[in-house]
């Protein structure tokens, strides 16, 4: 499979954007899940500490996807990226700890680190998949098209997900059973190249330890647009 970035990203929205790609083969999902439970419920109480409905958008860290929500007119103010969306869950008493390990251990480390991160389970996933801007009328469900310079990313039996009004198509959801899967992570200043090493480091150790399998980590970028995983 290969994934693509298109250069359309960089001219739209930030010319700093990354996007990290993590693949992971031959796990075992149901392995240690009530662990991971448990560390999404220890930081569900970290985020009813830090956050609550009128400062979710002014974090040093989120505030960047704001800004770049802008192209999207009026209606930006409601929008989320998927970090976001965690948040209000959280901040709204909603447990956003889930059945299957994966989802889980990227859920903890997406509300710790402040960083949207996205799963696909690999085997679901059809032909190459692309992260680009919509030209408007794509088509997404039976009843919505996706407007004019959405941020979303497809494969080619159609879009999969859009970043800034977050949305995720059920068709390639992680389960218990999944035994591979595609997770990227969305990188926007002030987010260093230290701090994402870092992140990727935590992710790559969880994983191993939680799931085990085979895991690589490719990170995309202006330079470098594409990769076979």
């Amino acid at each position: 499979m290969k994934v693509i970035l298109d250069q359309i990203l960089f001219k739209k929205f930030n010319p700093h954007f990354k996007l990290v790609l993590i693949s992971v083969k031959g796990m075992d999902n149901r392995n240690k899940a009530h662990e991971s439970q448990h560390l999404v419920k220890e930081t569900e109480k970290l985020i009813k500490l830090t956050f609550n409905k009128d400062n979710v958008k002014s974090h040093k860290l989120i505030s960047p996807w704001a800004v770049a929500q802008q192209d999207f007119g009026d209606e930006a103010i409601h929008y989320h990226t998927s970090v976001e969306h965690l948040i209000k869950k959280v901040i709204h008493n909603q447990d956003v700890s889930v059945s299957d390990t994966l989802t889980n251990l990227l859920n903890y480390v997406s509300l710790r680190h402040i960083i949207p991160l996205g799963v696909d389970d690999y085997d679901k996933l059809k032909g190459n998949v692309s992260f680009t801007v919509a030209l408007g009328g794509e088509k997404v469900g039976l009843f919505h098209l996706l407007k004019k310079n959405t941020f979303y990313y497809h494969d080619k039996k159609g879009p999969i997900g859009t970043k800034f009004d977050y949305w995720k198509n059920p068709r390639t959801k992680l389960n218990k059973s999944s035994q591979n899967a595609l997770v990227h992570l969305e990188i926007l200043p002030p987010i260093s190249d230290e701090d994402v090493n870092k992140i990727i480091l935590k992710l790559k150790n969880l994983i191993s330890g939680f799931c085990g399998g085979k895991v690589k980590v490719v990170v995309l970028s202006r330079r470098k647009r594409s990769v076979w995983i």
